[in-house]
């Protein structure tokens, strides 16, 4: 039976997407929302959803763009860059 790839596939690097801010500005971004998530922590566990203020905040930062494709908008950023955000913003709450 043949194989559909004999070989691993190759990834090419793609260039970055023309309005893709550094990760730096993005892991601030989070950092600077921070306080006001902790806050609203305990009601997050309350309620048992993050309210629709975090949510806003956190859209509005740009931060659900970061593993987003460019072609949809995106920051194209990688999984490594997706977990140290979410280092970033559950430190202030898990949820």
């Amino acid at each position: 039976m043949p194989q559909l790839l004999d070989r691993a596939p190759t990834r090419h690097p793609a260039a970055a997407p023309p309005n893709r801010p550094a990760f730096e500005d993005l892991r601030a971004r989070a950092a600077a929302l921070a306080p006001t998530i902790r806050a609203r922590a305990a009601q997050t566990e309350r309620d048992r959803r993050v309210s629709a203020e975090t949510t806003a905040q956190v859209r509005d930062a740009g931060l659900y763009r970061l593993m987003q494709p460019a072609r949809f908008g995106g920051y194209e950023y990688g999984f490594p860059e997706f977990i140290e955000m979410n280092r970033t913003t559950g430190r202030a709450c898990g949820s």
